[in-house]
Parts: C-alpha cells; sequence; structure tokens
C-alpha cells in the first residue's frame, strides 16, 4: 500500500471525533467492525494521481463539505475523492443533492463500499490551512529548541501549547495556543506574560497537520539532516546510466534545500555531500534528452513503431504532420508524437477527451474547471490539432507559435518557468503533476521507438493504402455489389497476398475491421447479390458496358460461404449472363446498338436533276443507290 505521511496522534483523535467516525485501535487494525460494515458514500471524482484527488477534496471541504476525504483504496492504484460518507444512503442523498448544486461536481454519485480502514482514508480538514490568531513565545531553527519551550508552557498550566513547523522554512515556532478571534488570544497572551514568558499575538495560516506535541515531533528534521538524507538516497554518479524519476527529485529536492540555507547551516554540512550532489546533477543533465534538436528518425519508422503498439489508424496517419511542423518549429518530432501517443493512448483516446476533439496532448481550455471532457481544447482538424500541441510545447522551450495560438496558450505563457524548459525530462509537475510524465515519455515511449527498425520499402505503403480501403467501406451507410467485391479482394489480398511483414503494419483497428468484413459478409451480401442479379438486363440486352457489373456479382458471389451460395437460388441468371458477355466479347453474337440520334434535318440544298435507268424491273437512279 501507498505510504501515508503519519499525522498527529491527537489531532487524528480530535478529528475523527469530531465528526463522528470510529477511531482505530492500532491493533485493531479495520475500523469498519467486520466485512459486514458499510457504507455509503458522495463520491465526486476518480484520480490516479494521489495530489488531484486530494486538491478535490479540499475543494469540496472549502466549499463547506467538512468531512470531505480521499479514500486511497488499497486494491488498486486509483483515488477517490468523496465529499463523506454515511451509514445508510437516506443519509447520504442530501448531502449528494448539495454536492450536485455545484456545476462542477453536477456528476457526484453514491457509492456503497465496505470494509473502508481508517489508514486508507485522507481527511481534507488538516490539510486545508486556516487563518488563526496565536500566542507566540519564539521562534527557533531545531526542533528541540522549541518543543522544549513548549514543555516549559505545558508545565506552566498552557496545556494547549504546541509547537508550528513550517515546511517551507524550516523554522519551528512555540506557541501558548490558538484561537479564532484576536480577542481571545490577547487574554491568553496577558495570562502568558504574568507567567514570566515573553509574548505576542501573531496571525498564521496553517494545517493541522503542521501543528506537533512533546513526543510527537520525531520524524521533523532539520533542514542540513534533510539535505543529508536526500544525498544519501542517490546513487553514485558512475552507477547512472539512465534517468530515474526518484534519483531526479530527491536531487532537486536537496538542490533547493541547499539554496534555502543560511551559512551558518551550510557550515554543519558532513564533508562530500555538496560534491556528490554537484556530480548526480552533472550526470542526470547530462543524459537529459533536448526538445530542440533535429529529429533522429522518419516518420515511416515512427508509423511502424505506433502499429508496434496497438495505435488507431488515426495516429497513424497522423504521424506526417508531426514531422512537417518539427521541421517548422525546430523541434523534434518524435517527442512530440510519443507524448500524443501517451495522451491520447495511441489514438485510441480512452481518457476524457475525444477522438473528434482533435485534441492530441490533452490541452486544457483557458479556465478549466477539472478533467472533464469539457474541460479540454477542441481544435478543428486533426492536422490543427497537431499545430496547438507543437505551439503549446513551444512556450515551454521558447518556440513561437505558428498561426492564432489556442486560449490556453496566453494563459500558459505568463507562467515564470515559460521558456526555460529545454529537456522532456523537466516536463513532469508542469505539463502533468506526476514528476515522472517527462521521464516516462523517454523510457516508455521513445526508447521503444528507436528500437524499432524502419519497414522495408513499399511494405508500409501498401498496408496503409489496404488500411485506407477498409477504413471507406468500414464508413459506408449502404454498400453496393461494387463494394462487396471491393470487400472480397480486400481479405483475398491481406490472406494470401500479404507477408507478415505487411501485416505487422496494419493498424490494430484495421486487423479487427478485416475480421469484422469476413464474418459479417453473407448476412450483407446476400440480399445484395440477389437484388443485382434480378436487376441485370436480359441476355439479349446485355451489352459490353454490363461487364463490370456482372464481374462484380459473380466475385461477390464468391466470397460467399456455402451456406450463402446456398441462398442464392437465380444463379442461373448471372451465368446466362456471363455467357452472353463472352459471345460479346468473342463477337459470336451481334452486339445491341443503341439507334442513333436523330439528327435535326439540315439547310435544303439546291435541287440536283437525276437520270432515272430501268434495268431488269430493277429503277436505279443516276447516283448508284438502290431504291428498290
Amino acid at each position: 500500500m501507498r505510504g501515508k505521511r503519519v499525522l498527529s496522534l491527537v489531532v487524528v483523535l480530535t478529528m475523527l471525533l469530531s465528526i463522528g467516525l470510529p477511531v482505530v485501535n492500532a491493533e485493531e487494525g479495520d475500523a469498519s467492525g467486520g466485512e459486514d460494515e458499510k457504507w455509503f458514500c458522495v463520491q465526486t471524482g476518480t484520480f490516479s494521481v494521489k495530489q488531484n484527488a486530494i486538491n478535490q477534496a479540499i475543494e469540496l471541504y472549502r466549499l463547506g463539505f467538512e468531512d470531505a476525504f480521499v479514500y486511497d483504496y488499497p486494491g488498486n492504484n486509483m483515488f477517490y475523492a468523496t465529499a463523506g460518507r454515511f451509514k445508510t444512503r437516506e443519509e447520504a442523498e442530501p448531502v449528494l443533492a448539495e454536492v450536485k448544486k455545484h456545476t462542477k461536481f453536477s456528476g457526484a454519485w453514491i457509492v456503497e463500499r465496505t470494509n473502508m480502514a481508517d489508514s486508507d482514508i485522507i481527511m481534507a480538514r488538516p490539510l486545508v490551512p486556516k487563518e488563526w490568531y496565536c500566542v507566540q513565545i519564539g521562534v527557533y531553527s531545531t526542533k528541540t529548541e522549541a518543543m522544549e519551550r513548549v514543555v516549559q508552557l505545558i508545565d506552566a498550566g498552557f496545556e494547549d501549547a504546541f509547537m508550528l513547523f513550517d515546511g517551507n522554512t524550516y523554522n519551528h515556532w512555540a506557541m501558548a495556543g490558538r484561537f479564532e478571534t484576536e480577542a481571545e488570544a490577547e487574554a491568553l497572551k496577558e495570562e502568558v506574560e504574568s507567567k514570566g514568558f515573553a509574548s505576542f499575538v501573531t496571525k498564521r495560516s496553517f494545517r493541522d497537520m503542521d501543528m506537533f506535541y512533546p513526543g510527537e515531533e520525531g520524524d521533523l528534521k532539520s533542514r542540513v539532516d534533510e539535505f543529508e538524507e536526500l544525498v544519501d538516497k542517490l546513487p553514485n554518479p558512475e552507477d547512472i546510466q539512465q534517468i530515474k524519476v526518484d534519483d531526479k527529485v530527491n536531487s532537486e529536492k536537496a538542490r533547493k534545500l541547499y539554496e534555502d540555507m543560511d551559512d551558518d547551516e551550510k557550515g554543519k554540512i558532513k564533508e562530500g555531500y555538496i560534491e556528490k550532489l554537484e556530480a548526480v546533477e552533472a550526470k542526470i543533465q547530462s543524459l537529459k534528452t533536448p526538445i530542440k534538436t533535429e529529429t533522429q528518425i522518419s516518420y515511416r519508422q515512427a508509423q511502424a513503431w505506433a502499429v508496434k503498439r496497438g495505435a488507431h489508424k488515426r495516429f497513424v496517419d497522423i504521424a506526417p504532420v508531426y514531422w512537417d511542423y518539427g521541421k517548422r518549429m525546430g523541434m523534434r518530432p518524435e517527442i512530440l508524437y510519443c507524448q500524443s501517443g501517451k495522451e491520447t493512448n495511441f489514438g485510441k483516446y480512452t481518457g476524457a477527451v475525444k477522438p473528434e476533439m482533435n485534441n492530441w496532448a490533452g490541452i486544457k481550455i483557458a479556465d478549466p474547471l477539472g478533467d472533464r471532457t469539457e474541460d479540454h481544447e477542441t481544435f478543428a482538424t486533426p492536422e490543427d490539432g497537431v499545430r496547438g500541441h507543437f505551439n503549446h510545447m513551444g512556450i515551454y522551450c521558447g518556440v513561437d507559435p505558428i498561426g492564432d495560438p489556442h486560449p490556453r496558450w496566453y494563459k500558459t505563457k505568463e507562467a515564470e518557468w515559460a521558456g526555460t524548459i529545454l529537456h522532456v525530462e523537466d516536463l513532469g509537475g508542469l505539463w502533468a503533476p506526476n514528476p515522472d510524465y517527462g521521464i516516462s515519455i523517454v523510457r516508455d515511449y521513445m526508447v521503444d521507438l528507436y528500437n524499432t527498425p524502419e519497414p522495408a520499402e513499399g511494405v508500409l505503403e501498401v498496408a496503409l493504402e489496404l488500411s485506407n480501403k477498409v477504413e471507406v467501406i468500414i464508413a459506408t451507410e449502404e454498400l453496393g455489389i461494387f463494394e462487396l467485391a471491393e470487400i472480397v479482394g480486400i481479405i483475398e489480398v491481406y490472406d494470401n497476398e500479404f507477408t507478415d511483414a505487411h501485416k505487422a503494419v496494419v493498424p490494430y483497428n484495421i486487423k479487427q475491421d478485416v475480421e469484422i468484413l469476413r464474418e459479417e459478409f453473407d448476412e450483407v451480401a446476400v440480399n445484395v447479390i440477389i437484388a443485382s442479379i434480378d436487376n441485370l438486363p436480359a441476355p439479349e440486352e446485355l451489352t459490353l458496358e454490363d461487364k463490370g457489373l456482372v464481374e462484380a456479382i459473380r466475385v461477390a458471389y464468391e466470397g460467399l460461404t456455402d451456406e450463402g451460395k446456398d441462398l442464392i437460388t437465380t444463379i442461373h441468371v448471372l451465368e446466362a449472363a456471363e455467357a452472353r458477355i463472352a459471345e460479346l466479347e468473342e463477337g459470336l453474337v451481334d452486339p445491341v446498338e443503341p439507334a442513333d440520334p436523330i439528327e435535326p434535318p439540315s439547310e435544303p440544298e439546291e435541287p440536283v436533276e437525276t437520270e432515272w435507268v430501268v434495268v431488269d424491273d430493277i429503277t436505279i437512279k443516276g447516283t448508284g443507290h438502290i431504291q428498290g
């Protein structure tokens, strides 16, 4: 199960009692009370990224749903944002109705769950900063000093005293108490000072989980301790062969800690730690993949890789457009093509974005509310979607857009890091929340792409030509006899002419469509063939212009199974038509020619005198024509 930060026991107990949830005994494990314990949860979202789920739970809390939480289900890698959980559906339904009043959460629903261990629940309340008026007696650089002062306060009778820890500054504050009003804090301040403690009232915003009590601060480390711990986790530079997310994240955290230290803290770092960090940083930097370089492969190789990875044909077809924009904008096209494969599941669009949106990279609208379909941009054409993808990446690496950018471009352009992200591995945490995002593009997609051989000349083209024919047939609403003959031809070529090399570059969905055409051919073709035979002209009226129709009927007929052929009871008519066409081709019969059109009479000519001669009772005109 994924690790979770342990909350203060006092805070957890207070939180559980305040919301009426059962308290878990550490030795008892599951708080559900048994396998039959059932909860009705008002769920608002399902996330694969933990922080996204937490953000939504916090949003619910701020909307007034104080029992909002994230359920980290141990049975899978998903996180469920939830507005609350209840013993009965009747209790859950009013809360569901309130949640759905908010447009963003109109799709919320009730989920029935059992065996929900409290250890798998992350409450939003302790994660949400709240402003408090605090009575402060000091700020310290170490937890030991701060906690000593807290103990002194408790011994003096101030039982609500606590230490406040700031993870950004690593400061530790000793507080005598916290209050929602300034007047209450001032009253305590006077009492604290009467016991000999110098103090003042300060207004601070913090989370419950930032509060610590004596005996519960053991996991708090100084900035130097955490720096050294992070560097200890880093591998030796010479052992780094590829970039791993943990190494990158830990080195970046260590660098941030070091830069935030004062000179006194830096002086406490043990010998060799800074040198190791610098060496690891240099090695990681040397392994990064630059975005603004020329491509190392052809789009044909990328298409072969896409097919191998089970891509939809639309993803295969768009590859040349990526290579075109890569050349025009000075970016390596295979990076963006691989990123698109990750974002769209190789053109299958199995997430919130739909194929008709032509959005190849999960680009959001200007002001999204979440991860819904309508929160993502729609582009006019697939090609325009590629332009939008390159324009958006241009924000990151500092390349001017082509044409008018999409609305989100203007928002992202204002980010302080715009123009500074020059390597794929640094996209993590920016293009997507997961720090592994950019690294995975290289590790899980680009490496495999580079290892995919380019198909032999002509193989890919022939395979895609047949794929195009299949795509047209599948899109045709009403199939006629010529389309049926085309189907028979497609199956014949696929089965008998295509080698394994050809089939290897046919997209998966086209392979599926070929099998559909094969399996459903009889059902579609029988009636069309019967109608086509019935509509043939009588044999004596056939001309060579009918040859194509007769041949198409024969091809379609031969494509039927034996059971399908048995249903064609007029096959003799087709055979008679074929015999007539053969006779016409061999010249055994005179073709039936259409009568010449009647020409309009020409202008009358001058009369010509004619000499008539009688020969054996036949009158012959002087011109030599027989008149009869």
